[in-house]
């Protein structure tokens, strides 16, 4: 992690501009063919949430923006972050689960799935409050939405990005899945959550 000098920073003047917004955040939602990688899981005996999971967090190791966070009065930037992600428990209710991103896709879809059926015999929420090198990720498996607001805390605001799919669907062979990404506008523009759009569908387009 490293601190950004505002005073060379190119996007101080964006920063200074949205910062202190009441609603300083904005979503973009958009579908993404995932027929590749919902085969791959499938061949593979893979989570598929676990493998798009993967992918979602490759991609945010790509582009700084979605790294960087505002403490204070001060902007730093991660070098990695990792995911915090929900999961339906045994009594559907939703626990929260604190996870380690490692490069190793093999390796990270083990643990995740591992993470998974642990915390679906939860009782509790489990949540690391007070970091901030984590993005929020969460999945609707039941609807194939088009629109997404997360609940905020105004009174603890923070810059974390959200990231959320939902229920995919097939036709005539294509399988498309809705995604979410919300980020913070003083730190992160609509061309950023395009880039990060478009790298996305990229690597899941690299599964054979």
């Amino acid at each position: 992690m490293r601190k950004i000098d505002l005073a060379v920073w190119p996007r101080r003047t964006h920063y200074d501009f949205y910062k202190n917004y009441d609603m300083p955040h904005f979503s973009l939602t958009a579908n993404i063919d995932v027929t590749k990688l919902l085969q791959y899981s499938k061949n593979h005996q893979m989570s598929f949430f676990a493998l798009m999971l993967y992918h979602v967090f490759k991609i945010v190791m790509e582009i700084d923006e979605f790294r960087t966070r505002i403490r204070g009065d001060e902007v730093v930037l991660h070098d990695v972050v990792h995911p915090s992600f929900t999961v339906l428990s045994n009594t559907n209710l939703v626990m929260f689960v604190p996870s380690v991103f490692k490069e190793n896709m093999n390796e990270f879809v083990k643990e995740t799935q591992d993470n998974i059926e642990k915390a679906r015999s939860g009782k509790e929420l489990v949540e690391e409050y007070g970091r901030d090198d984590t993005i929020y990720i969460t999945t609707i498996p039941w609807v194939s939405f088009t629109d997404m607001k997360h609940p905020y805390d105004t009174l603890h605001p923070d810059s974390i990005p959200r990231i959320a799919w939902g229920k995919y669907t097939e036709q005539s062979g294509v399988v498309t899945m809705p995604l979410s990404v919300t980020v913070h506008h003083a730190l992160c523009d609509g061309y950023h959550v395009g880039m990060y759009f478009m790298k996305l569908q990229e690597s899941i387009n690299q599964f054979i």
